[in-house]
């Protein structure tokens, strides 16, 4: 199962750095990785890529724009605790995947907690 953050309507996605920023105000822990935001964009432009499909192309182009801006975020209010992850890329929902369903269930409040922070809705994915 996985989720879904994006701006209510009419409204605009923050930057990375709003988000960060924001988070940090929130929550104990939060680990910010350039590099893996940049390697997983990187991922999904390659794969892309190989599926080859012209309607891609502009997506595809997007991704390249934003790479170096994207951010890897794990965050909880300690660095013990199951933390929530997901990658932001500039102009893009934030997708939060779980590994099961009771890393989901542990996690639901910091999700909640995300979206209110950076005045985000969620829906499922």
């Amino acid at each position: 199962m996985a989720h879904r953050l994006f701006p209510a309507e009419g409204c605009e996605y923050l930057s990375a750095l709003s988000v960060v920023e924001r988070l940090r105000a929130e929550f104990g822990f939060v680990d910010e990785d350039r590099a893996a935001g940049s390697d997983h964009v990187g991922g999904m432009i390659e794969q892309f890529l190989r599926m080859g499909l012209p309607h891609l192309r502009a997506q595809i182009s997007t991704l390249q724009s934003v790479r170096d801006e994207a951010v890897e975020i794990h965050l909880a209010d300690d660095v013990s605790e199951q933390a929530l992850s997901f990658v932001v890329i500039p102009g893009e929902p934030l997708f939060v995947g779980y590994s099961s369903e009771q890393h989901e269930q542990e996690t639901r409040s910091l999700l909640e907690r995300c979206a209110g922070a950076l005045g985000y809705e969620v829906e499922l994915a």
